[in-house]
């Protein structure tokens, strides 16, 4: 499928939202052709924002949310795209397009503002507030990684529990052991910290786990990933690494080392939507010690990959678990086991892509299925066992015919308009699909051309004499040279059997002659494989979108 990924920071990015956006496209990215979009348009809103307000005021794109979503549809009205992916709410609340849209995210702005950021300002908080209404509103399907952003969308912006789905985020690493083995040593125990936030993951609580159970002469470690304490801290058993860059290999390669060499996770967060870091550790089999906050819960499944502590837990508490579960080497390594079944069953990408590609066809199959006549010309020996005609019949909107001379043309456009039928598409049999085309995106083309009274939208042709730019996409076109993939509209029917010469072989001559109004959509519905033959066509109409 084609998708737009509609977000206002880059998925191409390993940093962007910890790595989470990066891994989704990526992932998405093998199965799908996926476009990012949002960097161009918040960009151009923000040089305004400058220019026009100065340096004196902050920019919220939540200010700006009329002028994306006019601009986005515009956008929109006009592109192949079959579903639109969205995680930012000021560019989902006022977009209005027919193309499906999954707004994704793992918290909403409700339950954030509530549990995490506490906003006092009233206008920016009602403004926010019902950007995220009015976007869960548009969505044509919602995908959280919990249950507890789920039911907040359920309860405080009255979303039926059918529209959303609960999907879990997976692990942000490219390397996972192929097995966890049972022989780790257990001289030490290592504990591991993971978080950028100092205060809010827990990094004081961290550090008296550690001096807990260093007072109960248990040996072991704390390696700190992430961030640093504002405490000096003057121990030969903590190591800290402020910041490990994950985009780099040897980064890579010392984030995986500290996670294979860690027996538990101590994440002691106050707030947390999620937590990719409980994933990472579920991948190495590493046990979680962790608060039963926000939307950890659905991650970390007390007792199976780690355990869950109330909020207002002490070190005590935590301190007693670790010594419990340590102790005793074969209940350890039982629970690094589940953990890893954990990540392996659910807490990874695969999984998610898996879940998403089939929430993709669930939405694409609801869509109304149009029956388009197709015809193929060029060759009287056609069959349904030849290459051209099984490419046309994978695509379950059209109905595939092969015509053969006059009497059967005139009888297949009679029918037609016995029929009622709105239009038809004829290609020859030296067609081929672009690798980007989309029949939802070519349906709203036909659409489009049809409000814009055009007899015939051509899906190709060698050269032309003149074009007059409608959009980036579309062209009305003046005498368009060896066309093919053409939609033939309803319009046209009486005129073409009007013609006494017609047949299969001229049909789409006779429909440009015909024809007064001639759309052209580029980029092109149809290639020729010959690539020794160049195309004049596209380098004008190249030249023409650069100017427009």
């Amino acid at each position: 499928m084609n998708i737009a990924f509609l977000s206002s920071l880059d998925p191409t990015d390993i940093h962007s939202w910890s790595g989470t956006l990066f891994f989704m496209w990526k992932h998405l990215n093998q199965f799908h052709r996926i476009n990012w979009i949002g960097k161009e348009i918040l960009n151009d809103i923000k040089l305004f924002h400058y220019e026009n307000a100065g340096t004196s005021y902050d920019f919220y794109p939540e200010k700006y949310a009329l002028v994306f979503g006019k601009k986005l549809s515009e956008y929109f009205e006009d592109s192949p795209f079959d579903i639109i992916i969205c995680r930012d709410y000021f560019f989902l609340a006022y977009l209005v397009t027919d193309i499906p849209v999954i707004y994704i995210g793992d918290t909403t702005f409700r339950l954030f503002n509530s549990q995490y950021m506490k906003i006092n300002n009233c206008d920016f908080v009602n403004m926010a507030d019902k950007l995220e209404r009015l976007s869960l509103e548009k969505a044509t399907h919602v995908v959280y990684s919990s249950n507890w952003a789920k039911n907040s969308a359920i309860k405080d912006y009255n979303i039926v529990p059918e529209k959303i789905s609960v999907i879990e985020f997976g692990a942000n690493i490219d390397f996972v052991p192929t097995l966890i083995s049972n022989s780790i040593s257990m001289n030490k125990c290592n504990l591991l910290f993971i978080g950028s936030n100092w205060k809010m993951k827990g990094g004081d609580m961290a550090i008296n786990i550690y001096r807990e159970l260093k007072k109960r002469k248990f040996p072991c470690s704390l390696t700190i990933v992430g961030s640093v304490s504002k405490e000096d801290i003057n121990d030969d058993n903590i190591k800290i690494f402020p910041f490990i860059d994950k985009s780099t290999q040897e980064g890579r390669l010392l984030f995986e080392k500290i996670l294979s060499e860690s027996h538990f996770l101590v994440a002691p967060t106050l707030f947390d939507c999620y937590g990719i870091m409980f994933c990472e550790a579920a991948a190495f089999g590493i046990p979680v010690l962790t608060l039963s906050v926000g939307g950890v819960p659905q991650v970390v499944i007390d007792g199976v990959n780690g355990f869950l502590f109330p909020k207002e837990t002490f070190a005590k508490e935590f301190s007693d678990k670790i010594l419990e579960v340590f102790s005793d080497i074969t209940y350890y390594n039982l629970v690094r086991r589940l953990s890893r079944e954990e990540y392996e069953k659910r807490l990874n990408w695969n999984t998610w892509t898996g879940k998403m590609n089939a929430l993709f066809n669930d939405i694409i199959n609801e869509r109304t299925v149009y029956d388009i006549p197709l015809i193929i010309v060029g060759d009287n020996n056609i069959s349904c066992t030849s290459g051209i005609y099984q490419q046309c019949s994978r695509y379950p909107d059209f109905k595939v015919h092969v015509l053969n001379g006059i009497l059967e043309c005139r009888d297949f456009i009679n029918k037609l308009l016995s029929d009622g039928d709105e239009v038809f598409v004829v290609c020859s049999i030296n067609h081929h699909f672009p690798a980007n085309f989309s029949l939802s995106g070519f349906i709203r083309d036909i659409q489009k051309a049809y409000q814009l009274n055009a007899d015939l939208l051509i899906g190709y042709v060698e050269d032309f004499d003149m074009v007059i730019p409608l959009s980036t996409r579309k062209f009305w076109i003046h005498n368009p040279k060896a066309p093919d993939f053409v939609v033939v509209y309803r319009s046209l029917y009486e005129k073409l059997l009007d013609q006494t010469t017609i047949d299969s072989n001229n049909i789409i001559e006779k429909c440009v002659e015909l024809a007064e109004n001639k759309l052209l959509v580029y980029p092109f519905l149809s290639y020729y494989e010959d690539n020794d033959k160049s195309n004049i066509a596209e380098i004008k109409i190249n030249k023409v979108q650069s100017i427009v």
